[in-house]
């Protein structure tokens, strides 16, 4: 086993069909980087881009990456906790048709107390609030239901 020289917070990773694996973590700054495909290391010359930044006051700034590829869409959804406004944990969706595009976006979900579970299903975690659709054709809906 070899450890990576770097911090890796709040990642998840993604093996993508054609075969190359990426990764997206952080804690303010979120970062998406392709991997090795044995997982070993960052891949020399892959892709490496930095996806969001928070400069504004938090509790708790983006972080608990989640990333997806859903009918050829690619996802990443992080949550926050700003300190403006009624100061409640927040839930981010940003998508891209290409990994290696622009990830547009924005909130999902703004709750502290959780949502019906008519639907969805709401995981709490001190690195976000995840959401998963109890039919898999929905997903894309319950991530976007209200940008």
């Amino acid at each position: 086993m070899r450890r990576i020289n770097q911090e890796i917070y709040g990642c998840s990773i993604l093996f993508d069909d054609d075969g190359r694996v990426y990764i997206v973590y952080g804690y303010k700054n979120i970062y998406l980087q392709e991997m090795k495909p044995d997982l070993s290391d960052f891949l020399e010359g892959g892709l490496f881009k930095k996806i969001l930044t928070s400069d504004e006051p938090a509790y708790v700034y983006y972080n608990g990456s989640h990333i997806h590829k859903i009918n050829g869409r690619y996802y990443i959804s992080v949550m926050n906790w700003p300190k403006k406004g009624n100061a409640l944990r927040t839930q981010y969706c940003f998508w891209s048709d290409t990994i290696d595009g622009e990830f547009t976006g924005g909130v999902v979900m703004c709750t502290d107390k959780g949502l019906p579970a008519e639907a969805l299903s709401i995981h709490r975690r001190e690195t976000g609030i995840q959401c998963f659709s109890r039919i898999a054709e929905l997903w894309e809906e319950c991530l976007c239901w209200c940008l």
